[in-house]
């Protein structure tokens, strides 16, 4: 069996999968495929590497197949991806901002909103988020939505933050800290049904060069 995965490989993964299909359409590449081979570079390039036959032993299916699917998607990923691996999280962001709260007097102990910051992050990988905003913005949105949640405001930490900015500067950052936390999150999997026909239209339509 293999470890869980680190939250960062999870992470990685669901980034390359999101760039991958900007320019791809799922005709071309499944995305079952794409995702699996995602999720096993993603071990590699953060440092939790994972012999093939290891990984493919605990996918399900045919696990032969499931090898050689890897194998040939895998550079198929690494050209759209442009070989630019390296992927910046927001949850050290975040860290930072905590760290840097205990320093001052604007949010009483301000640990009591990093959970639920932190999950809003994980539900944010369900989105375009990771593509739409930088790390930081992420983490400060995240810590806005949290704050918010309990009646309280970030206002005060973010005139600290960004007074060195111009007005101009500091208008447009708090414009999208404050886009980022009034994401809205749809955690539920569409019905089973939806999902097969959905199956069943791309099956027909799937390039079969592919």
């Amino acid at each position: 069996m293999v470890p869980k995965l680190p939250q960062n490989v999870i992470n990685t993964a669901f980034h390359y999968y999101e760039r991958f299909f900007l320019t791809v359409s799922v005709m071309e590449h499944h995305p079952k495929e794409i995702l699996v081979t995602c999720v096993y570079l993603a071990a590699k390039i953060e440092e939790f590497f994972l012999p093939l036959f290891k990984f493919v032993a605990n996918l399900k299916g045919n696990q032969e197949n499931a090898r050689e699917v890897i194998l040939s998607k895998e550079i198929v990923i690494l050209e759209y991806l442009n070989f630019n691996l390296v992927v910046y999280h927001p949850f050290k962001p975040l860290d930072g901002f905590f760290i840097h709260l205990k320093t001052l007097d604007v949010i009483k102990d301000p640990e009591r909103f990093c959970l639920k910051a932190k999950n809003f992050m994980d539900k944010l990988l369900l989105t375009k988020a990771y593509i739409l905003y930088a790390p930081a913005q992420i983490a400060l949105g995240s810590l806005a939505l949290a704050v918010s949640e309990s009646q309280e405001t970030i206002e005060p930490y973010l005139n600290i933050l960004l007074s060195k900015y111009s007005k101009e500067e500091k208008e447009n950052l708090t414009k999208k800290i404050m886009e980022i936390a009034q994401i809205k999150l749809d955690p539920q999997p569409p019905p089973k049904e939806v999902i097969e026909i959905l199956e069943l239209r791309l099956n027909n339509c799937k390039n079969q060069l592919h």
